[in-house]
């Protein structure tokens, strides 16, 4: 497979129509569908069904379209940075989850992105597989976790000094709003909103000893939405403390958990790979960022 003819697939599938694609493409009709008819029987699939006004994606096609995605970014990533590897220049990918740890991070982008107009920055949310999976395939350059997670044999690390405190927010009019702390029974009396992470963790597994009787109702991966359905209702929101800005007016209050879970994060890289430019000033503005609250 060329980059050039993922390039047109990937026009095609963002135009849902051939005569659109080879517009934008700047190239004729007939050489565009040549070329797609070609694709399809290297691969020995079907990509498209093609309709007489739009054309759609057969399984084959998604299936594709989601793997050309990251061959075309890591391969523009890749031209970026060599291109320009005796100054601080190219594109550095950072992977994160929610958490109050990407306050620090955001701080250091800004002072890289000031200082180096040709830097360009790309941030993922994802929880730590999905993060660690995009980190061994090349997709990000840094990635930040939270939890218990043994990532010492593929991955360096760096320690955060933040650490994620969990506990519910709740409207002040609920029944457990003026508790001092929340115990796993109380969680059992009402619907509940978890994160995906949350979800997955042996830490919070072990504080509720029991899942099952818990009573998911939603889960996330951003958080920010969900407070306007813990204010109609008597759901409880699982979250980090200070994840949410929760002002003096709001109807919402934050509850910690007793016993404590605390997740601590952590920057994680690929440690096979050689780091770019921008990489390596990313990570040692970091670590002085770290050395100077010491």
């Amino acid at each position: 497979m060329e980059l050039r003819v993922l390039r047109y697939f990937l026009a095609v599938c963002e135009e849902k129509n051939i005569s659109k694609a080879a517009n934008s493409l700047h190239i004729s009709q007939p050489s565009l569908s040549r070329q797609l008819k070609n694709l399809e029987e290297e691969l020995g699939v079907t990509l498209f069904y093609r309709g007489h006004q739009e054309i759609t994606l057969t399984q084959e096609g998604y299936y594709l379209q989601e793997h050309a995605e990251e061959i075309i970014s890591l391969a523009n990533k890749t031209q970026q940075n060599l291109k320009h590897s005796k100054i601080i220049s190219g594109e550095l990918y950072i992977g994160a989850g929610e958490s109050i740890a990407i306050k620090r991070v955001m701080d250091i982008v800004n002072n890289i992105v000031k200082n180096y107009p040709q830097v360009k920055i790309h941030v993922f949310n994802g929880n730590s597989s999905m993060i660690e999976g995009k980190i061994e395939r090349g997709i990000l350059d840094f990635g930040i976790t939270m939890g218990q997670y043994d990532t010492t044999q593929n991955f360096n690390s760096l320690t955060l000094p933040e650490n994620n405190e969990y506990g519910i927010i709740v409207s002040k009019d609920h029944p457990l709003a003026k508790q001092p702390y929340i115990v796993p029974e109380d969680l059992q009396k009402y619907p509940l909103i978890i994160s995906k992470h949350t979800a997955d963790s042996d830490n919070f597994r072990d504080w509720c000893t029991d899942p099952q009787k818990l009573n998911i109702v939603a889960t996330f991966n951003l958080p920010d939405n969900l407070q306007y359905l813990v204010e109609k209702g008597l759901y409880c929101l699982l979250i980090y403390k200070d994840l949410l800005s929760l002002s003096p007016e709001s109807n919402l209050c934050f509850i910690p958990l007793q016993p404590k879970i605390i997740d601590h994060n952590r920057l994680i890289w690929n440690s096979r790979v050689q780091l770019s430019n921008v990489a390596r000033l990313f990570l040692k503005l970091l670590r002085n960022s770290i050395k100077n609250e010491k």
